[in-house]
């Protein structure tokens, strides 16, 4: 039999039929659908990572480290390397990956300034040391940055880190006649209050001498007033005098009846 266009069937068991669940009690498969009778596996709530509530080992494995989101891994390459380097013209990473100093030119390459540069190059990296470019620049050669792409970009600007500016501490003298100035402010400040004080006074003893007459002027135009208690002494026994002559004539009367 020759094989054509209108005999091509695939191989016999790769093509199964998909299995048709909830199709009625007829299909085997109805009703609860293969998941059985209720329960947690019943409702399709269970996560792949659910370990039957024992404690999971996302959170039995202990944390361990720091991993920086702005981390960048760079080739490196010392100053005292470069001079490995062959041929001319300026020094870039796919030379240096020829000169067996790094394995990937697409890779980020960092120049650090372990070593000494003989002579003047142009280096092109994406990243510099400090150290590293005083010393390329210093032998006469320069410093060029690179993006990922190989081309040249303007150098990246440096980080900004707040230092507060110190507060200048006074001298000697200037504190010295700071303080002589406050206390000659707070003698004038006494004296200005006792000056008050005296004031107040004397106004308050005037009025007073005006507000008040002599002693003498009181005295002279009243006699001497009769005790209150005296009074009140002989009216008090006046009135037991009539109430025992009450009881007095009480008694006869009921003698003579």
């Amino acid at each position: 039999m020759t094989l054509t266009l209108g005999n091509l069937a695939p191989r016999k068991g790769a093509i199964k039929k998909r299995k048709r669940v909830g199709r009625g009690p007829g299909s085997g498969h109805g009703k609860t659908s293969t998941r059985g009778h209720k329960g947690q596996k019943a409702r399709n709530k269970v996560s792949p990572w659910f370990e039957g509530g024992q404690m999971p080992l996302q959170r039995r494995l202990p944390k361990r480290g720091f991993r920086n989101t702005e981390h960048k891994e760079f080739q490196v390459v010392n100053v005292g390397d470069l001079a490995r380097v062959g041929g001319a013209g300026p020094i870039t990473p796919a030379r240096l990956a020829e000169s067996g100093l790094i394995r990937n030119a697409a890779r980020a390459v960092k120049i650090l300034g372990d070593g000494e540069l003989a002579a003047g190059v142009e280096v092109h990296a994406q990243a510099f040391s400090k150290s590293a470019r005083e010393k390329i620049e210093a032998g006469g050669g320069k410093v060029t940055w690179i993006d990922a792409a190989g081309a040249v970009i303007a150098p990246p600007k440096p980080k900004r880190i707040y230092r507060p500016k110190p507060v200048p501490k006074p001298d000697a003298d200037e504190a010295a006649a700071a303080a002589k100035g406050k206390d000659k402010e707070k003698g004038k400040g006494k004296e200005k209050g006792a000056a008050k004080g005296a004031a107040k006074g004397t106004a308050e003893g005037k009025a007073e001498g005006k507000a008040k007459p002599k002693e003498g002027a009181k005295d002279a135009g009243k006699a001497p007033a009769p005790k209150a208690k005296g009074e009140g002494g002989g009216e008090a026994k006046v009135a037991k005098v009539e109430k025992s002559d009450k009881g007095e004539k009480r008694e006869k009367r009921e003698k003579d009846e």
